[in-house]
């Protein structure tokens, strides 16, 4: 199977740093280079890493940097270079450096403060209970204040009603205009 097109062809040489530990010799360093086309996928030119360099096992992780240690992105827009100044592909296992730990919630910490949020909450409930009980007072108290001003209000009103009531009309004048 070839995908080579001769006229959009460009020769990448590449240093190989397999530190997988999948080799027999552990950590192994080869230069060899690959020709890409433009038209050519991430998975296709990934795949002609791991046919030109042996690397078989799908699980390795491959990472390419550019001369100054810059990763780069696997895809048919590497630009050539020289063997002297090879792009540096990293072999590396997954997590071959960190092991991941389990994703679990530490439960004494977990519970130690779910504790203190239920302490909290009952503290809450407990002080608005004894609060609860002059709130009504209060609510109370300013209530027949109020009551009390008003009735005051109205009785002003209702006496000022029956002196407009006593009074009489006796017209718009009580003398006649100079007009």
């Amino acid at each position: 199977m070839s995908f080579i097109n001769s006229d959009e062809n460009k020769k990448v040489w590449i240093s190989v740093n397999n530190t997988s530990g999948l080799q027999a010799n552990g950590a192994e360093e080869t230069v060899g280079s690959v020709v890409l086309n433009d038209n050519y996928s991430g998975c296709i030119v990934q795949q002609l890493f791991r046919d030109a360099f042996d690397l078989n096992d799908s699980s390795l992780v491959m990472k390419l940097r550019n001369s100054n240690g810059n990763l780069i992105a696997i895809n048919s827009e590497i630009l050539p270079n020289a063997k002297s100044s090879p792009y540096t592909l990293e072999v590396v296992g997954i997590h071959q450096n960190v092991k991941p730990q389990q994703r679990t919630v530490n439960m004494p910490a977990y519970q130690h403060t779910l504790t203190n949020k239920l302490e909290n909450l009952r503290k809450r409930i407990q002080r608005l209970e004894s609060v609860v009980p002059e709130l009504k007072n209060k609510r109370n108290t300013n209530l027949k204040l109020e009551m009390q001003e008003l009735d005051r209000k109205l009785e002003f009103v209702n006496s000022r009603m029956q002196q407009a009531d006593i009074s009489k009309w006796k017209g718009m004048f009580t003398r006649n205009p100079l007009w």
